[in-house]
């Protein structure tokens, strides 16, 4: 009686269907919304919150994308990053409020610790925040004076220094306190509060630079050169036209009557005076 050996499995590799070209891609939703799982997902999510007005007034759809990604890696949801991170004068910088959630969840400020607001009157009045980081002996404590913001040329400023000043003193004080303290957190990233104020730097201007000498003649002699030069100060070009070579003149004989020339020209007045 002959024994039949059973043969090799066959494995069957099944693959979905291509996608029609021109079909629009499925982004998945879990208990927590939408999952992006690749930067198309991202750039296409980013580009209709835009579209349908839920990310933040003027943001284009790159700092959107921007936002959300940063969010993610801080561990917020599209929307958190979406409506908590910003791009302000080229810096990702995140709003007050979601730093400090950032900080209160982070795991490593002691819970109930964190406390921010402004304390004084008018002039005396001060920002300030303070917290206890894990491992620290005893809570760190931030300030940001009316003299620190009159030092900065912030005090007055248009905008929201000058409707909520004591709100500003606030934030950045504790724009002090998440760079010191908790810098980690934030992904060293500033409070946009802190961005706002952020002015590009004009490029520093040297000093006048004189106006290039016009290119020499063509002649080989050196005093033919110089003396085409002094015939082009005497008849300037006018100051928006273009500066023309001087044209070399006449050859002359011998160099003492190039000498000749020369010393004619001088007698003439101070035609080499410095600009």
């Amino acid at each position: 009686m002959s024994e039949t050996k059973p043969g090799p499995e066959l494995t069957v590799e099944t693959q979905p269907p291509p996608k029609e070209k021109g079909a629009a891609a499925l982004v998945a939703i879990g208990e927590r919304g939408v999952m992006l799982r690749s930067l198309e997902d991202l750039l296409r999510f980013a580009r209709m919150c835009v579209a349908g007005g839920a990310a933040p007034k003027g943001m284009t759809e790159g700092a959107a994308a921007l936002a959300i990604q940063a969010g993610l890696e801080r561990g917020l949801g599209p929307l958190g990053g979406l409506q908590n991170a910003v791009v302000i004068n080229g810096v990702l910088s995140w709003r007050g409020q979601g730093a400090a959630a950032l900080i209160q969840n982070s795991g490593v400020c002691r819970p109930g610790t964190l406390r921010f607001g402004y304390e004084g009157e008018a002039d005396q009045m001060r920002g300030y925040a303070v917290a206890h980081r894990l491992g620290y002996a005893q809570p760190d404590r931030r300030e940001f004076t009316v003299a620190d913001a009159r030092r900065g040329g912030l005090w007055g400023k248009e905008g929201p220094w000058k409707a909520y000043p004591h709100r500003m003193l606030a934030w950045r004080a504790l724009g002090l306190l998440a760079r010191d303290v908790f810098p980690d957190v934030l992904g060293g990233f500033p409070l946009a509060e802190e961005a706002e104020d952020f002015t590009a730097e004009a490029p520093a201007r040297g000093p006048a630079q004189a106006r290039p000498a016009p290119p020499p003649p063509s002649a080989p002699d050196p005093l033919m050169s110089a003396l085409g030069v002094v015939e082009a100060q005497v008849v300037p070009a006018p100051p928006e036209a273009p500066v023309e070579s001087p044209s070399p003149g006449a050859p002359f004989s011998s160099h003492a009557e190039a000498d000749a020339a020369i010393a004619e020209a001088e007698g003439q007045g101070d035609l080499f005076r410095k600009e």
